[in-house]
């Protein structure tokens, strides 16, 4: 899964701030987002939710760079609910890669299908927004892999 490099943070007092995921810490329960060489650390508890520009880069696990946003007639948004924070982390914070760790919430069949279309594909976050219960809930758009190469 990728996260593109420009996010913008809305946070529960209205406030918003704009810049790169950098850091997320299930354990101690917050984010770094750092933009034009300043980071700021936030807990979760004060973020609504996270937006991901379509029009910012993205990176292949090979680190080939692409603009999302290219193929939207054929890519349908998925709505994964209910992740626990730990389920999520960051692999490669500077190219944005992430992986989540599905299995503990969905069932196989809908593995199988997650799996299927990540053969050929990329999961590129839209939206990240956390809820109250510690859990988040996940948009990503699959984007075709052969565009990258």
């Amino acid at each position: 899964m990728a996260l593109p490099t420009t996010a913008i943070v809305w946070l529960k007092d209205g406030k918003s701030i704009t810049g790169q995921l950098t850091d997320f810490n299930s354990k101690n329960q917050k984010i770094q987002i750092s933009h034009a060489g300043t980071a700021r650390s936030l807990q979760l508890t004060q973020v609504q939710r996270i937006s991901f520009r379509k029009d910012a880069l993205v990176y292949t696990n090979d680190g080939q760079r692409v603009i999302r946003g290219e193929d939207k007639a054929k890519a349908t948004q998925s709505v994964w609910e209910d992740i626990p924070v730990d389920a999520f982390r960051l692999v490669k914070p500077k190219q944005g890669l992430a992986s989540v760790e599905l299995s503990k919430i969905m069932n196989q069949k809908q593995l199988r299908g997650i799996w299927g279309v990540a053969q050929d594909s990329l999961y590129v976050v839209d939206e990240m927004e956390f809820q109250p219960t510690k859990k988040i809930t996940i948009k990503v758009t699959p984007t075709d892999k052969l565009k990258f190469r």
